[in-house]
């Protein structure tokens, strides 16, 4: 539960507005700012598009989940139904993540493997999962649906013949498979090192 259930249109402003721009990206602005006496993480969402339903889904249903499991910034201030939408988290002190140490690579697939132990209520999005959880059967059915988008998009330049035969596998290889959360956007971005030097 966001800890500032207060926080005003204004004052979120005013924040932005004297605080530091971070990033400028597709969906979202964030900043650096201080506000009612913190520093912290704003993230506005840009777009406003059906496509990207699940604004802050993972704020809104996953934190629960994974407090204890993963270290996550606090959310302090949350509105998915604000024009724009936005978060607010604790700033987080962090130092440049290594990516080149062998130590960092096996502590992100430590966390990794910790979040995919967390049990889901059901495939799809976490905001409006669509309660399956034949993890064999929605696999497959993705991976047939994205082979079909590549055929649609490059024709018969792309021999799709093999990538049909591994997908058709699915249902073998992933069979008995529980349904648990997956990130889905792994990149350096949406990774920080703490001062303590852990993930």
């Amino acid at each position: 539960m966001p800890a500032w259930d207060d926080l005003t249109r204004v004052e979120l402003r005013n924040a932005c507005e004297r605080g530091e721009l971070i990033a400028e990206g597709e969906l979202n602005t964030t900043y650096r700012a201080m506000l009612r006496g913190r520093r912290v993480f704003v993230r506005i969402r840009t777009v406003q598009d059906a496509e990207f339903g699940q604004t802050f889904a993972a704020e809104r249903h996953v934190y629960g989940l994974v407090d204890g499991v993963i270290r996550v910034p606090r959310l302090l201030a949350l509105d998915p139904s604000a024009a724009p939408a936005y978060a607010v988290f604790e700033y987080v002190e962090s130092v440049p993540t290594r990516w080149n140490a062998a130590a960092t690579l096996v502590g992100l697939a430590e966390l990794l493997a910790r979040l995919h132990r967390v049990p889901g209520p059901g495939l799809g999005p976490v905001d409006a999962p669509g309660g399956s959880t034949d993890a064999a059967a929605v696999l497959h059915g993705l991976a047939l649906a994205e082979l079909d988008r590549v055929r649609a998009a490059v024709g018969d330049e792309l021999n799709v013949g093999p990538m049909h035969a591994w997908v058709n596998e699915f249902p073998r290889i992933f069979a008995g498979e529980p349904v648990v959360l997956c990130h889905g956007d792994v990149h350096a971005g949406n990774v920080l090192t703490g001062g303590d030097g852990e993930l």
